[in-house]
């Protein structure tokens, strides 16, 4: 369908910064880049608008909506939520072929040259325990989520130094915890491993936005 596949372009046209904050989209452009007609991208902006993408505003324009700290607080607040709930599960039903591929991300993490091929590595090894959930609602649901922080993060600050070697300490932990089948304490590592990558991503946006976040948070 045109317009899923609008869907798609556009949206990761934006993931991949080809746009500025604020920007007027140009509808015909789009559909001439696209080689399609003007209904299928009026479509797929629509629904980039609800997943917080765009903003439409009628008779002016399609322009990119800049993210604000209070939305990105609640996205991954409501994120971190649903991935703690899916490792829970994973502990119950991950089996020892998908043991052995975190066991070899692990590797791979620790022999890493890069912060970006580490940042691959880490989304790999959070995205097979997530999908070994067997909880495939809450994995589609969160996906949307996953997509807008990737968009807004500063993963790269994340892993860099001494915060790339305690994340590696802590997916160490969450990994044994698994390989022992012990939800509760799965839950309790992983929510502490992500609320602490929470309070960094919040910190580092309102550096660079000049925004408070205690006050986002407490408001």
């Amino acid at each position: 369908m045109k317009k899923t596949q609008a869907f798609n372009i556009i949206k990761q046209m934006i993931i991949e910064n080809r746009f500025t904050e604020k920007q007027m989209l140009d509808i015909n452009q789009l559909a001439n880049e696209l080689n399609m007609s003007r209904t299928p991208i009026q479509k797929a902006l629509t629904q980039l608008e609800q997943e917080g993408y765009v903003t439409i505003t009628p008779q002016v324009g399609v322009f990119i909506k800049a993210p604000s700290l209070r939305e990105l607080h609640e996205r991954l607040s409501l994120s971190v939520s649903i991935d703690v709930y899916m490792a829970e599960h994973a502990a119950h039903f991950i089996n020892q072929q998908q043991l052995n591929e975190l066991s070899i991300l692990l590797d791979n993490m620790e022999n890493a040259t890069s912060n970006l091929e580490y940042e691959k590595l880490d989304h790999a090894f959070h995205m097979t325990i997530y999908q070994s959930s067997k909880n495939e609602y809450a994995y589609k649901l969160n996906k949307s989520n996953w997509d807008y922080l990737n968009y807004v993060q500063f993963t790269h600050d994340i892993f860099k130094d001494h915060y790339r070697e305690q994340s590696q300490l802590e997916h160490r932990l969450i990994f044994q915890a698994l390989q022992e089948s012990d939800a509760f304490l799965v839950r309790e590592l992983m929510e502490r491993h992500l609320r602490k990558a929470e309070g960094f991503v919040l910190t580092e946006f309102a550096k660079r936005k000049h925004t408070n976040p205690i006050l986002v948070k407490e408001g």
